[in-house]
């Protein structure tokens, strides 16, 4: 088979990911399969398998782009942290919330959740290890503590058929987030200002790519 053209792949992914949110919309997540997410995609088999290894990896990479890329929840939170709130678009931190939110509803099991924990670990462990040391106990309790909060929290945002303005959100999660870099800075004991710094330096490089 024929290696696609790199803009050719990219589609092609990007068709591949929003057609497993779509499917997510009205269906369980256990009931998504290749063939729905292919049928849905307009593509065929050896397309999804080129791109993904099985439905895990694409979920995976789903949801990795809503927490970690550029106007992510994570990437909105460091953002919060480091007084830059008005870079945050409103309705892409919409959408975040309401993907996250979604996949959690529809997934029912704990992989999911310890999915989102292990991608926020990972990029708490950056920020705050720099030498690749590991975080200590206190500080993964501390982050695991706080993302079941932020998780359950849009969840129950999404059952409501009200949910608060983005302003609001985006209030407690700045007052949020600067409490929870305190805390996991004392927890691992690393200086506050240098923490902020690694942030300050990882948004300016993300905001030139």
């Amino acid at each position: 088979m024929a290696r696609p053209k790199k803009d050719q792949a990219a589609c092609a992914e990007e068709r591949l990911i929003d057609a497993f949110w779509e499917l997510l919309r009205d269906r369980q997540l256990r009931a998504i399969t290749v063939r729905t997410i292919v049928e849905k995609a307009g593509v065929n088999r050896g397309t999804f398998y080129y791109h993904f290894a099985d439905i895990d990896s694409l979920i995976h990479c789903a949801l990795e782009r809503e927490l970690v890329t550029k106007h992510s929840l994570i990437h909105e939170m460091l953002l919060l942290v480091s007084g830059s709130i008005d870079e945050i678009p409103p309705e892409e931190a919409n959408r975040h919330m309401h993907r996250t939110a979604l996949l959690i509803q529809r997934g029912g099991t704990e992989r999911v959740i310890d999915e989102i924990m292990d991608i926020a670990i990972n990029v708490w462990q950056a920020a705050l290890c720099p030498n690749g040391e590991a975080l200590n106990e206190q500080t993964t309790l501390f982050v695991r503590y706080n993302i079941s909060g932020i998780v359950g929290m849009f969840s129950s945002f999404a059952r409501n058929e009200n949910p608060p303005e983005f302003s609001t959100i985006a209030n407690f999660q700045k007052w949020n987030a600067v409490n929870t870099v305190e805390a996991i800075c004392k927890l691992q004991g690393v200086q506050k200002e240098e923490v902020l710094q690694r942030i300050q330096t990882a948004l300016n490089i993300s905001s030139q790519e």
